[in-house]
């Protein structure tokens, strides 16, 4: 394949990263349906790695931010593929020893998956740093009864 500019592939960038970069002139589209995270990612990561200004304005402080709205919000906001059911809550905001109780159940916190049974319910900080229920190998939402909205409660 022939480059049409002089200037080296940066290291660990393949030259269709690099052609993507070259012509998205400016911040790329928005990743869509059948698009990943990483078509935005890559070239934003490489416009700002050679010093290229991003196209567009920063939102200004606030702006999607009202007075009413909570900080947390202790229900289920969000149930994934596989059962597990996002909370409003804020894990590192929730005290050491903490229990979520849900749908009748109290839950205690755990690290990863594999820190408890099969079939066992618990509560672990999600990659978005909010309290998340889970079972291992099997679906919170169902094993639980839980449901967007589903109450959530923080006990000692």
């Amino acid at each position: 394949m022939q480059r049409s500019s002089s200037k080296p592939i940066p290291a660990g960038m393949s030259v269709r990263t690099t052609a993507c970069l070259k012509s998205s002139r400016g911040a790329p589209t928005r990743p869509g349906a059948g698009r990943s995270p990483r078509d935005l990612f890559a070239p934003v990561a490489g416009l700002l790695a050679r010093g290229d200004p991003l196209a567009g304005r920063l939102r200004p402080e606030g702006i999607l931010r009202h007075p009413d709205w909570p900080d947390d919000l202790a229900e289920i906001v969000y149930i994934d593929r596989y059962g597990n059911a996002m909370t409003g809550l804020r894990a590192a905001l929730i005290p050491d020893g903490a229990r979520l109780a849900a749908a009748g159940r109290v839950l205690g916190r755990r690290r990863t998956f594999s820190d408890v049974p099969e079939g066992e319910a618990f509560w672990y900080e999600n990659s978005n740093g909010l309290a998340e229920i889970a079972v291992n190998a099997g679906r919170a939402d169902t094993a639980l009864g839980l449901a967007i909205g589903t109450p959530v409660a923080i006990l000692p």
